[in-house]
């Protein structure tokens, strides 16, 4: 199940970039368009109208505050890691709010012939790198670097660096922005590599939440230090199975959160019911898996 993992609640405006209240400045929100402005509407990292250097001074700026990017930012400690949807620049890109559950990583992986900017948001990242596999013997794969990556601090990766494997060694949940370019990994899927081997295989299944599509949410995991009246009563209600409701378009919703401490058998990873495409939302969770076997099939 994903649950939101810092204090924080979506207010019923808030459902999309388009409509949110721009009273109060949010920076997280300037750096979304300000990184979709730089990619312009039919560019991408491969363009040569777009400098990564550009891009990777727009993310180092901005300072990360919780408050500003919590909305993105469900966890689910079952998971190695949840994707959540921010943008899609225009279609020419992906970026990504990811959470990292702790003691736990991705695997080795490729990015499909696409650049990858990585912002730390919160907590640290270790980075381990490796050379590319060659040929098809099998063989252990060469570490080249292994790094920590702490809050604010930007990391660039792409194929001709090599392959990678992000992981969290902290005790909490880590937090990190990813603007992928062009989304080919959305599209058509990746390489994972065995590590003891060096051999690849091809995997499509990438799940990504769209956390700005529930009406509110309790942005507080069960192990966080301060957890609000409002907050906690949102989250009894969650576990509950009351539905809350959207004042702003109408449609109501079964959030079925519970605390990340639970083993509720409660899926997040398959569409609610409740929200359709006539509700006014693209949905709750996107299976990228099925959509891409459906592109293949037309």
């Amino acid at each position: 199940m994903a649950v939101g993992i810092i204090k924080s609640s979506v207010s019923s405006g808030s459902s999309s970039f388009a409509c949110r209240a721009t009273i109060d400045t949010n920076r997280f929100d300037d750096l979304v368009l300000a990184l979709k402005d730089a990619l312009g509407p039919s560019s991408g990292l491969t363009s040569d109208d777009v400098d990564v250097g550009h891009l990777t001074r727009l993310m180092r700026d901005y300072d990360s505050s919780p408050r500003e990017w919590s909305k993105f930012a469900m966890g689910d400690e079952s998971r190695a890691y949840t994707r959540n949807l921010v943008d899609e620049g225009n279609g020419k890109s992906n970026l990504l709010v990811l959470v990292w559950s702790p003691g736990k990583g991705s695997p080795i992986h490729d990015h499909g012939n696409a650049h990858c900017l990585m912002k730390i948001l919160h907590g640290d990242l270790t980075e381990t790198r490796y050379d590319f596999p060659e040929g098809e013997t099998e063989k252990p794969m060469k570490v080249i670097s292994e790094k920590v990556h702490k809050e604010n601090e930007v990391a660039y990766m792409a194929d001709e660096l090599g392959v990678h494997r992000v992981s969290n060694q902290g005790s909490g949940f880590a937090v990190s922005l990813h603007l992928y370019t062009p989304p080919n990994v959305a599209k058509g899927g990746c390489h994972i590599f065995n590590v003891d081997t060096g051999k690849k295989s091809h995997t499509t299944e990438r799940d990504v939440y769209f956390p700005f599509c529930i009406p509110w949410a309790p942005m507080m995991a069960e192990h966080s230090p301060v957890e609000s009246d409002s907050v906690r009563e949102r989250r009894n209600r969650a576990k509950s199975g009351e539905f809350s409701q959207n004042g702003n378009e109408g449609h109501s919703a079964l959030l079925r959160v519970v605390s990340s401490n639970s083993r509720a058998k409660t899926d997040m990873a398959a569409p609610l019911k409740s929200l359709g495409e006539g509700d006014g939302c693209q949905g709750l969770i996107m299976r990228q898996k099925k959509s891409t076997e459906e592109k293949r099939e037309e």
